[in-house]
């Protein structure tokens, strides 16, 4: 108990997400993009200047904030603006409500605003996977499988009971019906791969998804993830 209660303490000091806002670098007078146009292959100069635009218009901020914000953190270099623009990305996403294709995009922006901070990762675990079971159950084929593919590498990178939520076979049974339903997705095929080896080591099973991830990240909307 004396461990525990210690413990509930550290949590209730650590530190929280960013609270201030990223400047936005956009070209003067632009014009944000189509809301249900976004995806990776939207500028990034697009992204900023829709990111902007909701700062004025909460109702447009509500709507497609968090997704906004999710796709343009996935384009900046690590560091604060970084954190900023997650964070704010998890505020619009619950300002949104309950919506299970919001609640993945809000933990998309969750795990990047945590994941340099491991005492507020800690903290905030429950969260992050109350979201994804959320998202799983009502929205799975959001962003073509996210929230399978996300909760799947949750349960495959988080430590394991007693000490985390970490399930291997979890893991793989998400990633294996994501890689299967969304097969376009490049990351669905490379985060199967990973589980298959690291839980299985199953070779055959490896290559063969790491030659379909070679294939389906060819296509001109995964540049900017073939790039990185």
């Amino acid at each position: 108990m004396i461990r525990l209660a210690a413990l509930a303490a550290l949590l209730a000091s650590c530190g929280s997400l960013q609270t201030g806002l990223a400047p936005l670098e956009a070209p003067q007078g632009c014009q944000p993009p189509a809301p249900a146009d976004l995806s990776e292959a939207t500028p990034e100069a697009g992204l900023r200047c829709l990111v902007q635009a909701m700062r004025a218009d909460a109702d447009l901020g509500k709507a497609h904030g968090a997704r906004a914000c999710a796709l343009l953190v996935d384009r900046m270099p690590k560091g604060q603006a970084k954190e900023q623009v997650a964070a704010e990305g998890v505020r619009w996403g619950e300002a949104a409500g309950d919506d299970p294709a919001q609640r993945y995009w809000t933990a998309v922006n969750l795990g990047v605003a945590i994941e340099p901070h491991p005492t507020l990762a800690l903290k905030e675990l429950s969260t992050l996977e109350a979201h994804l079971k959320a998202a799983v159950a009502g929205a799975p084929a959001t962003h073509l499988g996210g929230p399978l593919r996300v909760l799947g590498m949750l349960y495959l990178r988080a430590p394991a009971w007693p000490d985390g939520i970490g399930d291997g076979d979890k893991a793989l049974d998400l990633l294996r019906r994501a890689a299967s339903e969304h097969p376009t997705h490049p990351l669905n095929l490379l985060f199967l791969a990973t589980a298959e080896w690291e839980v299985e080591e199953d070779e055959e099973t490896v290559l063969a998804a790491l030659a379909a991830f070679d294939k389906a990240v060819a296509a001109p909307r995964w540049a900017a993830l073939s790039q990185r």
